[in-house]
């Protein structure tokens, strides 16, 4: 439940004063499988409202899937975002938006090393933002306790792409993370990939956009926010076919002051 403080509304007002004479926002309202139920969330209005923001914080992948829209099977082992870009960028955003969930990915998160140094600083800068991560899972049953109890100790919440492997071993995976108290929530098994990208021009773009699960997926990595995952690393895909009449991906730098007031302008919302 999102409660948007509105004093241009005196009925929103009276529910906004109610809840919190109520003390609400302690009580579990909303639980999806075994995910750890969420409180009501309070919108920081004096900032622009980020619904969903996502971040690839390694290309690398221990899995390479053919379809990845994220290009992971293009990348090299050593390509990744490193730690003090990841701090720097993530309390930029933390200092003028407020954000609603927060995502990490990959490739696969968990071949890093230090995954969970990138879990603590998501974890400071967005104290209440419901925290995921994404993983195919196949690295959890081997996983040092450290990663496991940063886990818990962020209240993240584990989203698996069920993929054949993973599948295979899910109830290992699964039972180990019951033993460390970490919510999960499973995909449906994925069996097939669709089409991210075309280079025919038949396409119709708003059917196209329409269809995309990625249409509202923002996305960081060093220094710029992309519209979506694929926008980002599409480059990877231009680089791989050596096309050279390909767009280049339309980031915005967010360090750039323009960049939020021109937020601002649009409804106070990314």
């Amino acid at each position: 439940m999102i409660i948007a403080e509105d004093f241009m509304s005196p009925f929103t007002k009276q529910v906004v004063n109610a809840l919190k004479f109520y003390n609400i926002p302690q009580v579990g309202l909303i639980s999806f499988n075994n995910v750890s139920p969420s409180p009501i969330y309070w919108l920081d209005t004096t900032k622009i409202f980020l619904p969903y923001l996502e971040s690839d914080i390694t290309d690398h992948c221990n899995l390479n899937c053919r379809g990845c829209c994220h290009f992971a099977n293009f990348s090299l082992e050593d390509e990744f975002y490193p730690l003090e870009n990841f701090r720097r960028d993530i309390s930029r955003i933390a200092q003028t938006c407020d954000v609603l969930k927060f995502r990490l990915l990959g490739g696969e998160p968990l071949v890093m090393k230090n995954f969970d140094e990138y879990m603590n600083i998501a974890r400071q800068y967005f104290p209440k933002s419901a925290l995921e991560f994404v993983t195919n899972g196949l690295l959890i049953p081997s996983l040092p306790q450290k990663i496991l109890d940063t886990l818990r100790e962020t209240r993240c919440v584990i989203h698996f792409s069920l993929y054949p492997p993973t599948a295979k071993i899910l109830e290992k995976i699964t039972a180990r993370l019951r033993e460390n108290s970490i919510p999960y929530d499973v995909a449906k098994k994925v069996e097939n990939f669709a089409a991210q990208m075309t280079l025919n021009g038949n396409n119709n773009p708003g059917k196209s956009i329409a269809a995309c699960r990625c249409n509202e997926c923002r996305s960081i990595r060093n220094g710029r926010i992309y519209k979506c995952p694929i926008d980002a690393a599409c480059y990877k895909f231009a680089k791989k076919f050596e096309l050279k009449k390909f767009a280049s991906p339309t980031g915005i730098d967010i360090f750039f002051a323009e960049f939020f007031f021109i937020a601002s302008l649009a409804g106070r919302r990314c």
